[in-house]
């Protein structure tokens, strides 16, 4: 499995937490009016010199921690689990977060979230630092069914190459979840998914020559020298009707 080289998120601060600490509604009044904080969501904040540096990915992280952390009765699911498992969020909206309820009904939409609902067998969902979300698996099929086949195959093909989920995980998934609507584009995407994509460039790249009618790439080929030692160089999309 490779590494998470990823730096880790700072603290969320919550409305209730600082309250029972000592901190007065008018510091946090002060603080967020002065730039030295910044509200995430309702009842959270971070401190403003701390976000400079990150990228939409890691402030949709930090979102997604602020919403969850304040509704523990919910799942984090789709994109915003998708973030936290730290797939690549290629081509989609990361302005609202994406939790799921256990149970039938209908979903709910406000202000900067929205909530599914959905059954959830509980083997599909685990704690990370605290905030509950969907496993590896179900957060792939969840995104898969909302996004673009792009989009699913690029998040796809970095969880596989990390080896965070296995090929036959993603296959139970699916199985469980092939009446939902969205689940026959998932089952395209996931199936075309490829582990020895090892970047999400490489991923687009396959899919641009899916697209356009080319050969399927041979991936992760090894290049040898004219004595027969093994290059330094590793082509990673080459096909074997191109004669390489």
């Amino acid at each position: 499995m490779q590494p998470d080289r990823t730096p880790p998120l700072p603290p969320v601060m919550y409305r209730q937490a600082l309250l029972a600490s000592g901190v007065t509604e008018d510091e946090i009044r002060w603080a967020r009016r002065n730039g030295t904080w910044t509200r995430l969501h309702r009842g959270s904040y971070i401190p403003s010199e701390t976000i400079s540096s990150l990228d939409k990915e890691a402030m949709h992280r930090l979102r997604a921690v602020a919403v969850a952390g304040r509704s523990p009765h919910l799942v984090l699911s789709h994109i915003s689990a998708a973030s936290i498992h730290r797939v690549p969020l290629f081509g989609v909206q990361l302005d609202t977060v994406h939790l799921t309820r256990p149970g039938a009904g209908g979903g709910r939409t406000g202000p900067g979230r929205v909530v599914h609902v959905a059954e959830l067998q509980p083997h599909e969902v685990l704690s990370h630092n605290g905030i509950r979300l969907t496993n590896v698996a179900r957060t792939l099929i969840d995104y898969a069914c909302s996004v673009s086949f792009a989009s699913a195959v690029v998040a796809a093909d970095n969880a596989l190459c990390r080896e965070i989920v296995t090929p036959h995980a993603l296959s139970e998934a699916l199985t469980r979840t092939r009446h939902r609507r969205g689940a026959a584009a998932a089952r395209r995407a996931l199936l075309f998914a490829d582990g020895r994509s090892e970047s999400p460039g490489e991923s687009r790249l396959r899919l641009d020559m899916h697209r356009a009618g080319l050969p399927v790439p041979v991936l992760q080929v090894c290049v040898y020298a004219v004595d027969g030692t093994r290059s330094s160089a590793e082509w990673t999309s080459v096909t074997r009707n191109w004669g390489c």
